[in-house]
């Protein structure tokens, strides 16, 4: 028996592969919780980390067999492609039993309203236009956490944030105003005639309702290890790893 039960749950920003990526804590949560729908919203597998710094442990090919596992079991997956996926973005849509891979996804909950989930990249000018600029960019955080890992005693305490982290955080704020953010998501929602949208990579969890509309970040699970989470009501509800 599972101690958790859900409809669906969204997860992005998971990047398996990264150093500092929490695969103990996101196989703890799925096999804690039962869930009839797990949308995953890009950057499942970080392939530019692999291809750079990185390397496949048995962590991240025990994620892939437990989903597959459940899958088996007819949980279904929805993938919606990310920037960080690699050779994932030149497979075009697929649709069998138990997973879709698709560049974009229109979720419909129990109480009938429905939520375009993208990624968001889209809205980043860097990581949209300047993809090499983006790739150096994720290399200069990676180089920063690894030398730190090395000379910081406080890295392995719960509640420490990294350096890279809180760079990177800072440059995504800076560069990406939440306000900017809103208002163009907003009008992405309208356009696609939905009643919110849903997206990640700006690592900044959020949960606004703005014009008639609802937008939500599910953040960084590198850092925070969130969620969003649908109800028996159909409500959407943004939660932390330990709360599930």
């Amino acid at each position: 028996m599972y101690k958790n039960k859900h409809k669906t749950v969204i997860v992005s920003d998971i990047h398996l592969g990264k150093p500092n990526a929490q695969t103990e804590k996101f196989i703890d949560f799925l096999s804690n919780t039962e869930i009839e729908t797990l949308i995953i919203n890009w950057d499942f597998i970080d392939f530019w980390q692999l291809t750079i710094l990185g390397k496949r442990t048995e962590k991240e090919t025990k994620v892939i067999n437990y989903i597959i596992e459940r899958m088996n079991k007819w949980m279904k997956v929805i993938y919606i492609k990310g920037n960080h996926d690699a050779f994932i973005k030149k497979i075009h849509h697929i649709h069998i039993p138990t997973i879709s891979i698709v560049n974009e996804y229109i979720h419909t909950t129990v109480d009938n309203k429905k939520y375009y989930i993208c990624h968001g990249e889209n809205f980043d000018f860097i990581n949209h236009h300047m993809i090499r600029l983006g790739k150096l960019a994720n290399l200069f955080y990676t180089i920063i956490y690894l030398v730190e890992k090395k000379t910081n005693k406080h890295m392995s305490e719960k509640w420490y944030l990294p350096i890279s982290e809180r760079v990177k955080m800072r440059f995504k704020k800076i560069l990406f105003p939440k306000k900017v953010l809103h208002k163009k998501a907003i009008e992405l929602a309208k356009k696609k005639d939905c009643d919110g949208i849903i997206i990640g990579h700006y690592h900044m969890a959020d949960h606004i309702r703005q014009d008639g509309k609802e937008y939500l970040n599910t953040w960084y699970r590198v850092i925070s290890c969130t969620a969003i989470k649908e109800n028996k009501k159909g409500k959407l509800e943004l939660f932390y790893h330990d709360e599930q």
